[in-house]
């Protein structure tokens, strides 16, 4: 990019021909997308407030993020190609992180629901039941699904050191 400004959170679709990320370019973040063979950038998201984290669902159909424009920062998708915009979480508390399982259909994230930042998971559909699968940190943040589906990623802090753990989303072991 040359955007002349903070540019973040980058993810593919298209086989690699389009790229979505975060950009400052207003002094407010937006969301934006890039042809990669044509430079062509066009402001994809750009609702009041945050629009920011974007992350593609492997099948390419479906693009989770971080938005704030009914209030504090929550999770929602947005069908690409239809631009149908769906939330997912609906807390008092701050979501960001989003990250799709392999099969599109969960989304892992962070939320400080519980009082510090911790890992949820959920169906990548409005109304599903979030399940907090990270426990005795101090907080644990910035998940990222593996390519199998049987563990997610994260850092974490334990006594101020700042590590990376493997939790597996379905037993909750760390």
């Amino acid at each position: 990019t040359f955007d002349n400004s903070i540019s973040i959170s980058p993810s593919w679709r298209d086989s690699g021909t389009r790229l979505f990320y975060t950009a400052y370019i207003n002094k407010y973040p937006n969301i934006y997308a890039v042809d990669i063979q044509t430079g062509k950038r066009t402001r994809y998201l750009y609702f009041p407030g945050l629009n920011a984290q974007p992350a593609v669902s492997p099948d390419g159909k479906t693009m989770a993020m971080v938005l704030s424009k009914d209030g504090n920062p929550e999770i929602y998708t947005v069908d690409i190609d239809s631009n149908r915009l769906t939330r997912i979480t609906n807390t008092k508390a701050v979501e960001s992180s989003p990250t799709w399982s392999p099969d599109s259909r969960k989304i892992a994230y962070t939320s400080d629901r519980a009082g510090s930042p911790q890992i949820y998971v959920q169906e990548a559909r409005a109304g599903g039941e979030a399940r907090r699968v990270s426990f005795g940190s101090q907080y644990f943040s910035s998940p990222d699904w593996s390519p199998k589906g049987d563990l997610i990623a994260c850092s974490g802090s334990v006594g101020g050191r700042y590590q990376i753990f493997l939790i597996n989303p379905e037993t909750r072991d760390c």
